[in-house]
């Protein structure tokens, strides 16, 4: 016979999960401040995003500080290649010093510096 936790055990249980539920909107917003602090942190940078994936099993930009990021990861998934892709796959941070002459993805690296010639 399965046995039901007191009442107030189940209430003190909701009560703990309640507060870690996010909304669609606040995950955005969390996104956001977690790229802006990635930038604040990282000293020269253009900007920072955030990748995540959707409801669909795609991968997409949802947090990013700058158009330029937002424009470069869009590349990365039309290309299949680039930092977020590779970040993904090791399960690790990866970090861009000039996306212009990046060795590891070259089609990215190319198209990224005709986004980057464009913005300047």
């Amino acid at each position: 016979m399965e046995q039901k936790p007191p009442l107030d055990e189940l209430s003190t249980a909701i009560g703990r999960i309640k507060g870690l539920l996010l909304t669609e909107e606040k995950v955005g917003r969390a996104v956001q401040v977690l790229a802006q602090a990635i930038k604040d942190a990282t000293p020269g940078t253009i900007g920072a995003g955030v990748s995540l994936m959707d409801a669909r099993g795609r991968r997409t930009s949802a947090g990013f500080t700058d158009p330029v990021v937002q424009q470069a990861d869009a590349l990365q998934y039309e290309l299949g290649q680039g930092p977020c892709l590779t970040a993904w796959e090791a399960e690790e941070a990866v970090f861009v010093d000039d996306a212009r002459s990046d060795p590891r993805w070259p089609q990215w690296s190319a198209a990224v510096s005709s986004c980057l010639c464009v913005q300047s």
